[in-house]
């Protein structure tokens, strides 16, 4: 009985040891492999969900999408998958990472459920973010399913759109909708009166374009946009002249805008170095993704190194558009900031304020970091805006003529600013918090 006994109990023991060694190799090869990523495995699915489960669509079967000598990000990844389903999506379209086929959307590589099977969307540009698009896609879903006697729509494999009957895919009867209480407009006799006579449009129609700054890509089909510009003069600078503006057409209407136009004497200037007004705004609209996208991969890094609590607020940038009105003038259009305008850096790399400020400081780290981020090519200078939220940089780059073409815009003063800002910069303490190498 003994023997038979401790038989048994070596058994186990042969068994116990057994498990534990392949559960140790499965633990060494997943260590492994991470980080060694050369391709993708990407599932695409329709830009929108569908039918009563409320689920996004496959389009396609599943692609292998290269991304070697790339560190693992939820930006390279989209910037992977936006390069190569690009002539199938065409321009103006964002790439949106999925947890799965119902959604959310995923901001973070943490956020990921499993890295061997990718989904994405792709879905038009709005504002250069997502939330807005979700908000949006949250309405739809609502009103889809308080109207369930229209057609669900689903995608098959081709990424062609297919009606099917509510009745036939749900099998049941169409429900009757609650018609949504009308509460009357109260008008007092003044407008009542006002009424009476022809109501003059005070609105100025502007064709809006955006730059996708993930894909490099303008927009070619533009947004139009009604706006109530005010005549007074917001504000004015050495090129342009700013008027405050009011939109009336949706996803434009809850914001208050600014619309920047060129003085003759600055558009004198532009012709003389054979460049149009259009192709300059395009480039400053394109100096403005450049500046957000370095003051974003500093917030970033502060996040990802745990230093918020000491570095504190980061500066941004907010959205920009360039726009078309009606007499063919091409203008800015750009987020109102409300508050106290500062400069803090001037476009020829001075010093505007004390430089013991915290916003000073911060903004010259972020010039610091500009130039130690391009390889000592640019330098993002000219930094003004209302206390964190920024608005109107320069680029300063290293070479001024590229091709027979001015680099960036007007206001590039090239070494002159770059030469300037080093001489007088001394590395404060957010300089150090990002590990900046002097200069």
């Amino acid at each position: 009985m003994a023997d038979k006994q401790n038989t048994w109990r070596k058994f186990q023991e042969k068994m116990k040891d057994k498990r534990c060694a392949k559960k140790a190799t499965k633990t060494t090869k997943g260590k492994g492999q991470e980080g060694e990523k050369e391709e993708l495995i990407v599932q695409r699915l329709s830009a929108e969900v569908h039918g009563k489960a409320q689920k996004y669509s496959r389009v396609g079967p599943r692609k292998f999408v290269e991304f070697s000598d790339m560190e693992m990000t939820v930006e390279n990844i989209k910037r992977a998958c936006t390069a190569y389903y690009r002539k199938s999506v065409g321009p103006g379209m964002v790439c949106d990472i999925l947890a799965g086929d119902q959604g959310p959307s995923c901001k973070t590589i943490k956020q990921i459920p499993n890295l061997k099977l990718i989904h994405v969307r792709f879905i038009p540009e709005i504002d250069g973010d997502l939330e807005g698009l979700e908000a949006i896609e949250e309405i739809k879903a609502e009103a889809s399913q308080s109207c369930p006697e229209t057609s669900n729509q689903s995608v098959n494999d081709f990424g062609q759109s297919v009606k099917v009957p509510r009745s036939f895919a749900f099998g049941s009867p169409p429900r009757m909708n609650k018609k949504p209480k009308l509460v009357p407009k109260s008008l007092s006799v003044s407008t009542i009166l006002q009424l009476g006579k022809l109501v003059q449009t005070k609105t100025t129609l502007i064709k809006l374009y955006s730059f996708n700054f993930e894909s490099l890509i303008w927009s070619a089909i533009p947004v139009p946009v009604e706006f109530e510009i005010c005549s007074d003069v917001l504000g004015e600078g050495g090129f342009r002249k700013a008027y405050k503006a009011k939109a009336s057409t949706k996803d434009f209407c809850d914001k208050t805008w600014v619309v920047k136009r060129y003085k003759p004497e600055a558009v004198a200037e532009i012709e003389k170095i054979n460049q149009t007004v259009e192709s300059q705004l395009r480039k400053v609209v394109q100096m403005h993704h450049l500046a957000k996208n370095f003051a974003e991969n500093i917030s970033k890094k502060v996040t990802e190194d745990n230093l918020s609590e000491a570095f504190g607020h980061t500066l941004k940038y907010r959205s920009i558009y360039l726009g078309e009105m009606p007499d063919g003038e091409y203008v800015i259009v750009e987020e109102f900031v409300d508050g106290t305008f500062t400069k803090y850096i001037n476009n020829d790399g001075g010093i505007c304020e004390s430089q013991e400020d915290e916003l000073v400081q911060k903004a010259e780290c972020l010039t610091h970091f500009s130039y130690i981020q391009s390889k000592k090519q640019v330098m993002v200078v000219d930094i003004q805006g209302v206390g964190f939220n920024l608005f109107d940089p320069e680029i300063a780059s290293a070479v001024l003529v590229s091709e027979s073409e001015v680099m960036f815009a007007a206001g590039n003063l090239s070494e002159v600013a770059i030469d300037n800002f080093i001489s007088i910069h001394t590395c404060n303490r957010y300089c150090r918090y990002l590990n900046l190498e002097s200069i």
